[in-house]
């Protein structure tokens, strides 16, 4: 069978002395493993035949586990098994704490039987003798999902959840976690609904943080291949006027090694089918090894009439020291019709599990149509609600206390912000144009808030995903970088180049995303460099041009090295500028690029475009805000670990690599 390798995060134990009663009972654990034996019974050609069994299932309240009884599941040589939990939810406080491994040769399916409903925070009464006299506190444990995965080589794993339904005020961490073999394959869907939208709720949860990350089982086995995180706090970033942006649904399918490259094949195809309505794609030449493992019927494209409304769909590719990473994004207005495309998505699986996923869900020729709900009728009202929390204050870390500036430091803050800064900044448009030819934002003057509901969003989530990145990377130049002597601290650019990484781990998800950092990162080091040495004494110093020197040389022998973040940190460091001062200028950059897209797309007039500018300072604010309190409380690893707060732009800025004609790189 081999060894059970340790979990990433611990277990938690029931029954210990520190454990109340009502917190045993909450914190549910579960855990199976999938062993494959050879099947002498089935004859192949091909190599050694393989059956599984699930030969350890073991859970305790509220988990559950629950194997699937099937002749047809048993005569793939498969296994599947349902996750759950009692009452269909989860309660404010309950921890739900799966694990499974699957070892060598195994196939496993893990499914769930409906919606993972979050029930919110509740207060309940004070009584005196039955009778109530005032309302309870309000209750702020937050609901918490794990799920631990281990595939070993040869092995493939299918995780098919079904959605994530917060209710409003409810609060969950949802976390998944995969440490694959090279030689394993795994697919992995991850899924979010806006609520009880038929009753009027959309994205009304108090906080929502969901992630998943993937590792490899090699040399390199402490550093994730892919993070992908969202934290929604409210509305932040989902607050869209417009109808066209408005959706109920997003997904993510993780998909990696050779048993799942029909889906990926259908994922491509699925992208493209959606977006061809509406713009000239690029053809690509489709990948032929994977035509010959289904039916002729299997192989027919998806019907998109069956759709009740929009959907989206992007791919990226991840290269890895091994073989791709792909991650495909889904948003939909609804979940039905979610569940129609990962059906067709994943019916290559279907020879292998015995088992087709989503197909008990599919319970009508079309799905039945969504309305529009306006969550918030103006998309500034929430930040405007917060405005007092958004300011960026001072701190303990004596980096964010803001010191007197000099006029120089203020002139060397004007040159970075300055547009004619050979950057690259003005050839990405941050999904802009992906959404005009994709027929969600159009020109004229009655879209302007169209227009300002993107950048504003793109501000918030850009600043969330990238603060705390920029911030260490501050710290580090600012206070690490030099010893007590002046001299460069050796150990400096091991601490940046682990910020980096960290932060590619989180972008690479997003490919376009990921490039325009990198981009943009890269040509400001390059600047930079003829900038200090032919500006003043100020910043010739020796040691100033040491760190630019190294990380230079750093970028220069990694492609993936020298992300704009954390190469702006260390710049705005070497400039006197402090943390805020820093983060503020990102995050004008940042609205400014978007702004400036528009202009050039014409979907906004330059004399429009200034409003749109200056409204997206508050959102950038609370972009910062968010992303410092992650920052402060060193979420997942430590300090330098963002997220997205808008998984529209997330599906749309990958759809940018569909285009046939462009303006911009991404």
């Amino acid at each position: 069978m081999g060894t059970i390798a340790p979990l990433r995060s611990p277990l938690i134990r029931a029954g210990s002395s520190t454990t109340s009663a009502f917190q045993r009972v909450q914190n549910g654990i579960g855990h199976l493993v999938a062993t494959a034996a050879p099947d002498t019974s089935k004859s192949s050609t091909g190599g050694t035949e393989y059956s599984t069994y699930l030969t350890r299932v073991s859970h305790q309240a509220p988990a559950r586990l629950i194997p699937l009884q099937s002749s047809a599941v048993k005569a793939a040589g498969a296994t599947v098994a349902y996750l759950g939990n009692y009452g269909g939810g989860i309660l404010p406080g309950d921890t739900l704490h799966y694990r499974a491994d699957v070892l060598p040769h195994a196939t496993l399916a893990l499914l769930t039987q409906g919606s993972n409903r979050v029930y919110p925070q509740s207060s309940l009464p004070q009584t005196v003798d039955g009778i109530a006299t005032s309302p309870g506190p309000q209750t702020t444990k937050p609901s918490r999902s794990v799920l631990d995965l281990r595939v070993d080589e040869h092995a493939l794993c299918v995780v098919t959840l079904d959605p994530v339904t917060p209710f409003r005020g409810s609060v969950l961490e949802q976390m998944q976690t995969a440490v694959i073999d090279p030689n394993a394959s795994l697919a992995l869907v991850d899924w979010i609904s806006s609520g009880r939208y038929v009753r009027g709720e959309r994205w009304e949860q108090t906080s929502l943080l969901n992630q998943t990350e993937i590792y490899f089982n090699d040399h390199d086995s402490s550093h994730p291949v892919l993070v992908d995180r969202v934290i929604l706090d409210g509305n932040t970033g989902m607050d869209f006027r417009n109808a066209s942006l408005q959706f109920n649904a997003y997904a993510s399918l993780v998909l990696y090694g050779s048993r799942v490259e029909a889906v990926v094949e259908r994922c491509h195809d699925m992208a493209a089918s959606l977006a061809r309505p509406y713009t000239r794609i690029r053809e690509r030449t489709p990948n032929t090894r994977t035509q010959t493992r289904n039916s002729d019927h299997d192989n027919l494209p998806f019907d998109g009439s069956c759709l009740a409304g929009r959907v989206l769909c992007s791919v990226t590719t991840v290269p890895t020291r091994h073989a791709d990473v792909y991650v495909a994004r889904l948003a939909a207005c609804s979940n039905e019709d979610l569940y129609r495309v990962f059906h067709h998505l994943l019916q290559p699986t279907a020879e292998d599990l015995g088992y087709p996923i989503y197909r008990d869900r599919i319970r009508a020729v079309t799905s039945s149509p969504v309305r529009n709900i306006s969550a918030v009728p103006e998309s500034t009202s929430r930040l405007e609600e917060n405005a007092a929390s958004v300011a960026i204050v001072p701190t303990a870390d004596d980096h964010l206390v803001p010191p007197p500036s000099s006029d120089a430091t203020y002139w060397n803050a004007f040159v970075l912000a300055d547009s004619a800064l050979p950057t690259g900044s003005f050839a990405h448009s941050a999904g802009l144009e992906a959404a005009a030819q994709l027929g969600l934002v159009a020109a004229g003057n009655n879209n302007n808030s169209m227009v300002s509901d993107l950048v504003r969003a793109t501000a918030t989530s850009t600043m969330q995903t990238v603060t705390p990145a920029l911030l260490a990377s501050h710290k580090e130049a600012s206070s690490s970088a030099f010893g007590a002597d002046g001299e460069l601290d050796a150990e400096f650019i091991t601490r940046w180049n682990h910020l980096d990484r960290n932060l590619h781990s989180l972008l690479v998800g997003n490919g376009p995303a990921c490039r325009a950092s990198l981009d943009q990162g890269r040509n400001l080091l390059r600047v930079v460099q003829v900038w200090f040495q032919q500006g003043t004494k100020t910043h010739t110093k020796v040691t100033t041009n040491q760190v630019l020197s190294i990380l230079q040389a750093r970028v220069r022998d990694d492609p993936s090295a020298g992300h704009l973040p954390t190469i702006f940190g260390v710049v705005a460091a070497l400039l006197d500028l402090t943390a805020p001062q820093a983060c503020q200028l990102l995050a004008y950059c940042v609205a400014r690029d978007v702004v400036s897209a528009a202009v050039r797309l014409n979907m906004v007039g330059p004399m429009a475009s200034v409003g749109i500018l200056s409204d997206a300072q508050q959102a950038g604010q609370r972009g910062i805000a968010l992303g410092r309190t992650l920052y402060e409380n060193g979420l997942s690893g430590g300090k330098g670990s963002g997220a997205s707060c808008a998984p529209v732009l997330d599906v749309l800025q990958p759809c940018h690599d569909l285009l046939s004609t462009r303006l911009f790189r991404t």
